[in-house]
């Protein structure tokens, strides 16, 4: 009788460790990084809002980019604040450019990298991979402006098929990348953003020169 009680218990303690095995493979799958045969397939990561293809655009080719579009309208005598429109293909290309740098761990390298600009948000996509771990991200960010300059701040961040905090996606940013996501403004020089507004497809800046 004994013998039968202590069977019984260990058989319900081996289904209850059975249960919780299941359902950490479930709740790794679901991260996207690693793969886990069967619970994978559950997998489905964060999908885009859509797809932009385009080449990668080096820091000094983008600032020139920029530039050029400001000294267009300095010399057709037109007066400040001047326009920048930046189509989401470049905004990409600047991207494609900036992660190589960026990234703390030489051994993680860039699957995949997007960014999508809608009137409501301004979203980053992007897959980092090293070896057998994977890294599905998708973020949604807010311009503002700042010191002159652009920050995009965080409202919507998704790792894998879960949803994460800020602060959270900041110690994973900074597991990766060599600067806090949170902390960069993006500058142009001389030019003091004043204002900016989010269009399909494109991010529409308005900039004065700096005066000494």
């Amino acid at each position: 009788m004994i013998g039968k009680n202590v069977l019984s218990v260990l058989s319900i303690f081996a289904a209850v460790v059975l249960v919780l095995i299941l359902l950490a493979a479930f709740a790794i799958a679901k991260t996207g990084l690693v793969t886990i045969p069967v619970f994978s397939r559950l997998y489905h990561g964060p999908a885009p809002t859509r797809v932009v293809r385009t080449q990668p655009i080096e820091a000094n080719a983008f600032r020139v980019l920029v530039s050029g579009r400001l000294l267009a309208q300095t010399n057709q005598g037109e007066l400040p604040p001047y326009e920048i429109r930046l189509s989401e293909a470049e905004l990409t290309g600047a991207l494609l450019g900036a992660i190589p740098q960026a990234l703390r761990d030489e051994r993680w390298k860039i699957e995949h990298a997007q960014l999508v600009v809608t009137p409501s948000y301004v979203e980053a996509n992007g897959r980092l991979v090293s070896r057998a771990l994977r890294a599905d991200l998708r973020a949604r960010f807010l311009p503002v402006i700042e010191k002159g300059g652009l920050r995009l701040v965080p409202v919507d961040i998704r790792f894998g098929d879960y949803p994460i905090h800020p602060d959270l996606a900041y110690r994973l940013a900074g597991l990766l990348f060599s600067r806090d996501f949170g902390t960069w403004i993006l500058t142009f020089g001389d030019t003091r953003l004043e204002s900016v507004r989010l269009e399909d497809a494109s991010l529409e800046l308005s900039a004065s020169p700096v005066r000494p």
